[in-house]
């Protein structure tokens, strides 16, 4: 079944030249390292940064593409723990990782909501320039990095498939091989009894020859909830994470780095809220022209589905006395205070990533060779509807491989030609069971396995060239061939998960087989002038796609095993990057147009189970989609103390033309899923001394994020109200012989916002599931510097 930019940088004179980064994750975080560029941290002028978006490094003011950068000095200053917080300082980014821990990273209104371990994302996650495949790995805890780049639009060139959002580059701090003996290490302690310990040393182990450095992340948190049904805390946090790297300098011309991470997380399995869609104490039954009565077991006459009133202007976002069809109620309006009746809730994750990279100078180019391995093993336990009621139970194991080998040829030095010409290999194989039980003892269990392999391979090439000293034009493409199997069988079982296994014992889906090949370009075409070192003015048109498949989720019927094509991503864009006062002062403002086709939709639609009412996920595709904005980033530093920043981006998504093709439903002007209109942050660091060698630091951080909808529909059930959040910190300074000291208290979220962040339609079974933000937190930090 066949499924279907160079004016010379002068800017970086105090640069140490040739850093290209290498990958070994952590769950999703690899790590390489050549001598120590310099620090996104310690510009040669206010608001330099060094960015590799390209292949290359190149100043981030210097780059025609859409790029927001986060340096390590402002990783410090945010404390972000993962890729969540991350998106709270990037216009037109969003992440949210709720639930089962996948990544649903969105980027001017276009990513994935699918949750399932199978999925191909629309923004790629790179560690090092090494591609993390697993959906769980891209939500990658965030320690000892040199820097965050987030590249806007497609990136089909140099990045190739699955970016046609963009792309997340982490970019690692990595080992030199001269210096002293270098690191950190910090501690802090908070609400919900959180401990979050990080550190890392590095050190030369030959001058000029060999370096090493290690770093590691733990997080230990007690749960933010209270399960009402078995009065445990819930949704805790136990996770630890560590990487090593090793370089070596034979020669001048010659480096090889080999780099091993690991992510351990042991912890429950994280809880939202069951909330039902039908009004059991007939708040709104009788209003006038309803013609809606409750479904109970009082009136099992009522109509079966009264979300039409639930969904009307004014109706409130929460009803006490709610009854699923399983019978119990949630009448706790708290969302932190769930009943969740499953006993043994689990979120495991064992996550080891090496990669190994040489690069070797020829001269005139540099010949660069990255190979990738990703193991990974997860497994959960979870109670999915989040009520006192044992409706759905869902055991999730899987066992998920990736191997991946890049080679590439680029040029040296500062001659009008900048061109880059590789291939790029990936091998996946996902081997996964799923156990699904509906009404616990008195109802059954279904067993789902599948197996998914990819194969992916492309040529690429991008050249770029100064028609001028002021006139950049760039060009480039990539042909991708993809390979995809799947195999897939449900039985009906005895046991009830993957602890407590048992025999088959009828067939829901017989074994199924499909693959599909695509093959595909993408590319871009880019011109860009310089009116001198401090304004450019860039236009792109670009093209970028996201791979077709099969979707790995819960399906009972093998009509509803139905591959989806591929979409693509036609980007015209056109920005200007300014910087003013000697570099002090710096603003960026883009505006880009979308012409979107077969985008793939996550849904989820009604079934059968033996005449029990359930649910289904499916992967589909929308015919068209219109998406544009603008995007508006400023950084001024003010006087010798005072910093400030400001990132605004407005998107406007909608579906242009999407009929559903099961249940015809029109959709067409709706509103792309987590597409905020406006995204708004703002942030201020002061720093004044009070000693020769003490500092006193404020810290502030304002985001905003104006309403959205989580599904296609734009029910108002389905929608997310703006949401507006502030973190405080205060610190101390100091230095004590070589070593920096720093102490800190800071709060996040400090006026307690608390509101739905996600929220998953299950309605066939009588509810859907919310997930909230975390309330306040604050708390102490000590870190060294040395």
């Amino acid at each position: 079944m066949k499924i279907y930019p160079k004016y010379r940088n002068a800017v970086l004179r105090n640069c140490t030249v040739h850093t290209l980064v290498v990958a070994a994750a952590v769950m999703g975080q690899p790590v390489y390292g050549q001598e120590a560029v310099q620090s996104a941290e310690e510009p040669t002028n206010a608001g330099e940064i060094i960015v590799t978006a390209q292949r290359r490094n190149e100043n981030l003011q210097d780059v025609p593409i859409s790029i927001s950068a986060l340096s390590d000095q402002t990783l410090k200053n945010s404390r972000p723990f993962d890729s969540v917080d991350l998106s709270r300082s990037v216009p037109n980014l969003n992440v949210r990782n709720v639930g089962i821990p996948v990544a649903h990273v969105f980027i001017r209104g276009v990513g994935n909501s699918d949750f399932n371990q199978n999925t191909a994302t629309s923004v790629g996650t790179y560690v090092d320039e090494v591609f993390i495949a697993s959906p769980i790995q891209q939500g990658l805890p965030v320690y000892d990095l040199e820097r965050v780049e987030v590249l806007k639009g497609p990136q089909g060139t140099l990045y190739g498939a699955n970016t046609s959002g963009g792309a997340l580059n982490y970019v690692s701090k990595k080992p030199s091989v001269t210096g002293d003996i270098n690191g950190y290490f910090s501690a802090s302690y908070g609400r919900f009894n959180e401990r979050l310990i990080e550190g890392a040393v590095g050190m030369p182990l030959a001058e000029d020859k060999a370096g090493v450095r290690v770093a590691f992340i733990s997080n230990v948190r007690d749960g933010t909830s209270f399960n009402t049904f078995n009065a445990m805390p819930i949704n805790n946090r136990n996770e630890f994470g560590a990487r090593g790297q090793l370089l070596l300098k034979p020669t001048e011309t010659l480096s090889i780095l080999a780099s091993v991470s690991t992510r351990q997380r042991d912890a429950d399995f994280g809880t939202g809220t069951g909330r039902t869609i039908f009004d059991t104490q007939n708040r709104f039954s009788h209003a006038p022209g309803s013609g809606c009565t409750p479904l109970d077991a009082s009136n099992p006459g009522g109509t079966a589905d009264c979300s039409a009133l639930y969904e009307r202007p004014g109706a409130p976002f929460q009803i006490d006395g709610l009854t699923t069809v399983g019978g119990g109620a949630d009448t706790d309006p708290d969302p932190f205070r769930n009943p969740a009746d499953y006993p043994n809730l689990k979120d495991r994750i064992n996550d080891w990533v090496g990669s190994f990279r040489v690069d070797y100078d020829l001269g005139w180019m540099t010949l660069t060779g990255i190979s990738s391995y990703i193991y990974e093993k997860y497994f959960c336990n979870e109670d999915a509807d989040f009520t006192g009621d044992n409706v759905v139970s869902l055991t999730r194991h899987h066992t998920d491989k990736s191997f991946t080998q890049e080679v590439r040829l680029s040029t040296n030095g500062n001659g009008p030609l900048k061109a880059v010409l590789g291939a790029y290999y990936l091998r996946r194989n996902l081997n996964a069971n799923n156990y699904f039980n509906l009404l616990g003892d008195q109802g059954f269990t279904i067993r789902q396995h599948y197996i998914d392999k990819t194969k992916d391979f492309a040529i690429f090439g991008q050249v770029g060239y100064d028609v001028t000293e002021q006139l950049t034009v760039t060009a480039g493409g990539r042909y991708t061939i993809s390979k995809k199997d799947f195999f897939q069988t449900n039985n009906f079982t005895a046991g009830t998960s993957v602890l407590n296994p048992g025999p088959d014992i009828g067939t829901v889906i017989p074994p199924t087989y499909l693959d599909s090949k695509d093959k595909v370009w993408s590319g871009r075409l880019a011109v860009d002038y310089k009116f001198n070192r401090d304004a450019m003015v860039y236009a792109s048109i670009a093209r970028g796609f996201r791979g077709g498949g099969v979707t790995g989720g819960e399906l009972f019927n093998v009509q509803a095993l139905v591959p989806y094509k591929p979409e693509f991503i036609t980007a015209y864009e056109v920005g200007t990057k300014t910087s003013w006062l000697d570099r002090k002062l710096t603003v960026n403002l883009g505006a880009f147009y979308y012409d979107y086709k077969d985008l793939q939709v996550f849904v989820f639609r009604p079934a059968d189970f033996n005449g029990v009412p359930g649910s289904v996920q499916q992967t589909t595709n929308a015919a068209k989609a219109e998406v544009y904005g603008v995007e508006l980033e400023v950084n001024a530093r003010i006087g010798e103390r005072l910093t400030l920043n400001v990132g605004a981006g407005y998107t406007h998504a909608r579906y242009k033309d999407y009929i559903d093709t099961i249940a015809g439903d029109d959709f067409s002007g709706n509103r792309l899923v987590n597409a905020p209109t406006w995204d708004i942050s703002t942030g201020f660091v002061y720093k004044a001394p009070v000693s020769e060698t003490t500092d006193v630091e404020l810290r502030g951080d304002i985001s905003y994020l104006s309403a959205h909808y989580t599904d296609q529909s734009n029910l108002r059930a389905f929608r997310i109200p703006s949401d507006t959040r502030v973190d405080l910190a205060a610190a101390v300074l100091t230095k004590i012989a070589n070593t920096k000291v720093r102490f800190e208290i800071w709060g996040r979220n400090v006026f307690n916002h608390v509101q739905p962040v996600d929220i998953v339609p299950l309605r066939a079974f009588g509810y859907d599931l919310v997930w909230f933000n975390d309330p306040v937190t604050y708390g102490a930090k000590v870190a060294v510097e040395f």
